[in-house]
């Protein structure tokens, strides 16, 4: 697997190097024509190979030498005494988090003394149990606070990863995750995902001269939304005139309920009256039926997303080719969600994953309910128990320091097939599932526990990983 990380130390026969996967790995010194010095950025393609790199841009984020020493000014964010449970306080007492270096020691409490919220600070390389860096001073901004403070993964932190999981769901209105609502609303605004290009539009009507074919846009908070593409053909926009273009695009737009306007519901019961069309029971039909959305404005993405084709099975059997898309997602391992205490003693894993739960899922934000197979949290529980296994007999006092300790996933979730069905019944179903793991890790410190090989450097992932908030 491919890492990067800058020099921290170096020694004449081997280099200490920091990534943010697996914190300081020691290196052999390499006889090369590049000579390697404190804070160069190197990359990593095994325990006996590496060569020097350009240094990873990452906003207000620069490694330097000063006096021998290894200085690092970034932006942290600090645990809200107030705010956070007494055992959460107690436990990042003198700590601070980079959401690039992890939790840093702030003996001096300079950040406290300085900054509320994310703060710009220095630190030096200076390693002393589980941490790499200490705080030495505070950086002043002459220009204002910088727009990168306000990015919602530094908000991120390890105390916050501990509360928000029972909190996640409550910041939601209880109807507001059920696309079969009844009540009517006025416009409001949304930023979904398009997960679906060339839906045959259950709406389409002659009467109304809607399209046969339309978009979905899908959020957790208004559900699925019809986007109606008009005038396709004629149209000069690229990206109209080719809707496959807009699948896997996240989107800003307006949803719009015709039951809100008793002036518009009435002239089209007018106008299925005078076609000789019945009139439709509003308490029969879902919220999907009777919104579409407007304004609809591309945004960045969201969450890494890309298109898929995929091969599926048709009722005579006969396969065909479908798009689809995947969803880099990252979301804490809780155990109990995969399987009972019970199953938990169970041995022989051949009975075991007999006992795994049926309904395993978590909750994403973004997305909403994802639904883990059985054969998903097989894979995770393996991967955890045999790493912890191995970790106790090797070094039980580490073992026991990270017994209490939040551990992540990541990993690619896709659309099923028969996703709208889902969404009749949501939160009950998802419309996503649980495809893949990539990375395997605890959230305090990123220690890997497991990772693909070709997963990326955590480098690079560094606000897609701060940004898991989840709860099972």
């Amino acid at each position: 697997m491919t890492d990067i990380g800058f020099v921290c130390e170096d020694d004449l026969d081997k280099i200490r190097v920091f990534t943010k996967s697996r914190q300081i790995l020691e290196l052999p010194s390499l006889s090369s024509d590049d000579c390697l010095f404190l804070s160069d950025w190197i990359e990593i393609s095994s325990p006996v190979s590496y060569k020097k790199c350009d240094p990873v841009n990452l906003p207000h984020f620069k490694v330097w030498v000063e006096d021998g020493e290894v200085l690092v000014q970034l932006l942290v964010n600090g645990p809200n005494l107030l705010a956070l449970p007494t055992e959460v306080v107690i436990k990042y007492e003198g700590l601070i988090w980079s959401p690039h270096l992890g939790l840093l020691r702030d003996d001096n409490y300079i950040y406290r003394t300085n900054f509320m919220g994310v703060g710009e600070v220095v630190v030096k390389y200076a390693p002393s149990g589980d941490t790499y860096f200490e705080v030495i001073r505070a950086v002043k901004w002459l220009n204002g606070q910088p727009e990168e403070t306000d990015k919602s993964y530094m908000n991120m932190t390890p105390w916050c990863m501990e509360t928000i999981a029972d909190m996640a769901l409550n910041e939601f209105h209880g109807d507001s995750c059920n696309t079969n609502r009844t009540q009517i609303f006025n416009q409001i605004g949304a930023t979904g995902i398009c997960i679906d290009h060339d839906f045959v539009n259950p709406c389409h009507s002659e009467i109304y001269r809607t399209p046969e074919k339309c978009c979905l846009l899908w959020s957790p908070i208004s559900g699925l939304t019809g986007w109606m593409i008009v005038d396709q053909n004629d149209s000069n926009d690229f990206e109209a005139a080719d809707p496959l273009l807009k699948l896997g695009e996240w989107y800003t737009y307006l949803i719009f309920d015709s039951r809100a306007s008793s002036t518009k519901r009435d002239k089209q019961m007018l106008k299925r009256e005078e076609a000789g069309k019945d009139p439709w029971t509003r308490e029969k039909t879902m919220t999907f039926f009777h919104t579409t959305a407007s304004r609809v404005s591309k945004v960045e993405k969201v969450k890494p997303t890309k298109q898929i084709v995929c091969e599926i099975q048709q009722r005579n059997g006969m396969m065909m080719m479908k798009n689809n898309i995947e969803i880099k997602c990252t979301f804490q391992f809780k155990h109990s969600s995969l399987e009972t205490q019970e199953n938990r003693s169970v041995e022989n894993w051949e009975i075991r994953k007999k006992g795994l739960r049926t309904d395993a899922h978590f909750y994403d934000f973004d997305l909403g309910r994802i639904e883990i197979y059985p054969r998903i949290s097989e894979f995770i529980i393996e991967k955890i128990e045999t790493f912890e296994k191995d970790l106790k007999r090797s070094d039980s006092k580490e073992y026991e320091r990270l017994q209490n300790e939040t551990i992540i996933v990541r990993g690619t979730v896709s659309r099923f097939t028969k996703y709208f069905a889902n969404s009749k019944k949501y939160p009950e179903n998802g419309l996503f599932f649980l495809k893949t793991i990539h990375t395997i890790c605890y959230y305090r410190g990123g220690k890997v526990i497991w990772q693909d090989p070709e997963e990326k450097s955590f480098m690079e992932l560094a606000d897609e990983f701060s940004s898991a908030q989840i709860k099972f």
